[in-house]
């Protein structure tokens, strides 16, 4: 299942009979960080600000999806 999918799942009118709006927010922040940030050199910084290498596959601060390639 993509990110996609999950999102299309989320905007279901059903959910909108929720109260849960807390977890609605906290769902579209975990999709949001499996959302692969693009990183450019060497070494650079994720969106949180927290500086990630090459070997990291996620962000140790914040646990956003890195994308290494070029």
């Amino acid at each position: 299942m993509t990110y996609e999918d999950v999102k299309r799942i989320r905007e279901n009118p059903r959910m909108a009979d929720c109260d849960n709006e807390e977890l609605s927010r906290l769902i579209d922040r975990a999709v949001e960080k499996q959302i692969p940030h693009k990183c450019k050199m060497f070494k650079d910084k994720c969106k949180c600000g927290y500086v990630v290498f090459p070997h990291m596959e996620y962000c140790t601060q914040c646990g956003q999806r890195l994308d290494w390639s070029k």
